[in-house]
This record gives structure tokens, sequence and C-alpha cells, in this order.
């Protein structure tokens, strides 16, 4: 197990979020929120899109497995207001999340290293705002369930450490 040092950063009183500090592709740094209660790890289009080879849905269900809305039928998609070309999410908030998918060639944090990773990449303006109007620097993506679960990350809030398996 890879240790990993992470932050406690208090957002309206008594809630918190855990960050990170990750490096993309060799090249540049990125503050990010471990998030366990997103499926999917996602990086903001605006900041890191540049570093992203892109994929289509298409791709991205040659390669790994189909999420949950992609398993749904035409008829439920349209129930739902899924349908049309581009994939779409929902969060904690109202209405749905427009997102593209990408491959990041490198992610590395502390010692940790992890090569071609999916993601998909989203408007994370809202998080942003809110940092910004707390004097906190941006936030560069959410690592999601999907990266925690392939790594077995295991969370110790106390000594606040992350550790990760290869």
């Amino acid at each position: 197990m890879i240790e990993i040092p992470i932050d406690i950063d208090f957002i309206d009183g008594d809630g918190c979020h855990i960050t990170v500090d990750v490096t993309l592709n060799d090249t540049e740094n990125g503050l990010f929120i471990i998030d366990t209660g997103a499926s999917k790890t996602v990086l903001d289009k605006d900041l890191t899109q540049h570093l992203l080879q892109p994929i289509s849905p298409e791709e991205l269900n040659e390669e790994i497995n189909q999420s949950l809305i992609e398993k749904l039928t035409p008829e439920q998609k349209k129930q739902l207001g899924l349908e049309g070309e581009s994939v779409v999410s929902v969060g904690v908030g109202p209405g749905k999340i427009d997102f593209n998918f990408g491959v990041l060639q490198k992610l590395n944090i502390g010692n940790f290293e992890t090569t071609n990773f999916y993601v998909a990449y989203i408007d994370l303006s809202n998080v942003n705002n809110l940092y910004e109007a707390l004097g906190k620097p941006k936030i560069w993506g959410l690592l999601g369930g999907d990266f925690l679960l392939e790594h077995n990350a295991i969370i110790d809030y106390k000594q606040r450490k992350m550790f990760l398996s290869e």
C-alpha cells in the first residue's frame, strides 16, 4: 500500500471535503476532491480538457464496463430524459450533467502512479465558485468510486492519509 497525505477542508461548519494534490501527465499540478459518492472520476473541462485524449462513449464501451446509464434501454433513457447524442449523469443538484470521456495518460498522487486512466470531464464551475468564495484554490477534479475501488483505497481521517494499492 502506498501512503498518500490528504487534507481535510472544512466547508459549511462541520461539513468537509477531503482533498489531495495530483499531478497530471507529469506537467500540471492540481487539487482534487476525494469523492466517495461519485461513481466516476471527473476532471474540470475548463482546467484539464487539454490534457486528455478524447474518446467517444462507443470507444469507452470497448475498453471498460458499461455504466448503469449505458445499460438502460432506449425507452428507459427516454423516460428518464437521458436520450440524445451526449452522455449525461445526475448529481446531488437538480438537472442533468453533460459530460464527455477522455483518457488521462498519467496521474500521480504522491508516490502513486496510474496510466491510461479513463475519466469523464465536466463543468466544475459550481464547485470552483464555492471554493473561490471560501478563499480556497481551484478544484481540478474529483477522484471517484471507480478510482477508489480499483486501487483499494483506505481513507484514515484521523491520520489524514489515504492508502492505495497499485
